[in-house]
């Protein structure tokens, strides 16, 4: 069985090697605790059985591990000007050995290791076998629905690519506005402004595997909040972020029903 209390020792004996004074650092502890909470309730309210709602707890307290060396190295959660924090993540577990210091038995380092490895990805690897497929979708919505109110929490300068930009004069790509009207995924390559940026982030929603999650975010009125963080000079902006806005708040209303 897993001995939660045991990881969630070792994982605060681990932070300690970082500054905890650094405000990125103590934005991503206290994510951490969330989506770890946030796992929990998912699976309990699939009605899974004791085992995976730990195992899903532990995912959701060590999904983000990668993140400290993350920060401490390149000062930044931005993966494409550093490095991919799910693999840096899963070297620490597996490759250094943190993982064997709070579970003994290797039967869970597959799922974890997938589960870990595919939080992060634009869309989950095919192959993965049901149970890791099923703790890769708790950990990926999990996730997601606390990085809405993080990314309200922490502002536009502290999550957005182009820091240096003043983002209310900026546009939206045509090319990122046509795919999320035509609900097609949108890679981090192909955003040019942070407009592009605050849209994929919006894009998160499509990805949401369960309706319990969905509700939350409809509850939060993360769409809107998140996409009003600026204001738009640009009048066909304004309009291209109206019609997303409007789009993407009653396709969630939609997918709750179909879940029901």
């Amino acid at each position: 069985m897993i001995d939660i209390e045991k990881a969630e020792k070792a994982f605060r004996e681990y932070i300690k090697a970082y500054n905890p004074e650094d405000e990125k650092i103590k934005i991503k502890i206290g994510h951490i605790k969330r989506v770890e909470e946030q796992s929990k309730w998912i699976a309990t309210s699939l009605g899974l059985d004791e085992e995976n709602i730990l195992l899903a707890k532990l995912i959701g307290l060590l999904h983000d591990i990668g993140r400290f060396e993350q920060v401490r190295r390149f000062h930044t959660f931005l993966d494409k000007i550093s490095v991919n924090h799910a693999e840096e993540g899963n070297r620490v577990l597996f490759e250094q050995g943190f993982i064997r210091e709070f579970v003994t038995d290797p039967q869970y380092d597959d799922i974890i290791r997938k589960a870990i490895g595919n939080h992060n990805k634009l869309q989950i690897e095919d192959g993965l076998k049901e149970r890791e497929l099923l703790h890769a979708k708790i950990i990926r919505d999990a996730d997601k629905s606390d990085i809405f109110p993080t990314i309200l929490a922490t502002g536009l300068q502290g999550n957005i690519a182009f820091s240096d930009r003043d983002t209310s004069k900026e546009t939206i790509t045509s090319v990122v506005f046509e795919k999320f009207m035509r609900q097609e995924p949108i890679s981090y390559g192909e955003i040019q402004t942070n407009i592009d940026h605050m849209v994929i982030w919006v894009t998160y929603i499509y990805d949401i595997n369960f309706g319990v999650t969905l509700q939350k975010i409809k509850e939060g009125n993360y769409v809107s909040r998140i996409l009003h963080m600026t204001d738009y000079e640009d009048e066909n902006t304004k309009e291209k972020i109206r019609q997303i806005e409007n789009k993407a708040n009653r396709d969630i209303e939609e997918m709750i029903k179909k879940d029901e």
